[in-house]
């Protein structure tokens, strides 16, 4: 994400809200925690920048996701590691890290069916580093 292509991106309705899409200070941007507004311009940071989104046994079970559960037995990097997290229940990634949902424009396909995780996630106030172009 570059502050050029946010500043481009921010339509002229939302310039003059009353509480900003996002707000930039010291080169590191805040969104004001609205998906419907944020989701254009962030490109999915929320999507991209964490290891684990952990399901519930319901939604694992369900059918509605892809996910890896971690074995008690499996000695590989991840399950070790959704076990010191306590996470038993995982949505898939793509090769670069972000989650296997994201369609070509870096949008949620499952944003009506998401998990609880993402159903409670919100952006507000946390930090996200901006690189200048």
């Amino acid at each position: 994400m570059t502050l050029s292509s946010l500043l481009r991106a921010v339509p002229a309705e939302t310039a003059a809200a009353v509480e900003p899409v996002f707000r930039v200070l010291n080169r590191t941007v805040y969104f004001n925690g609205n998906c419907e507004q944020c989701r254009p311009h962030c490109g999915a940071l929320c999507c991209t920048g964490y290891g684990f989104v952990p399901l519930t046994e319901e939604e694992a079970k369900s059918g509605r996701y892809l996910y890896k559960e971690a074995s008690e037995t499996c000695d590989c990097q991840m399950c070790r590691r959704m076990r010191e997290m306590g996470v038993k229940y995982t949505l898939l990634k793509q090769a670069d890290g972000s989650c296997m949902y994201l369609d070509g424009e870096r949008r949620c396909s499952i944003y009506e069916d998401r998990p609880e995780t993402c159903r409670k996630y919100n952006c507000r106030n946390i930090p996200f580093r901006l690189t200048l172009a």
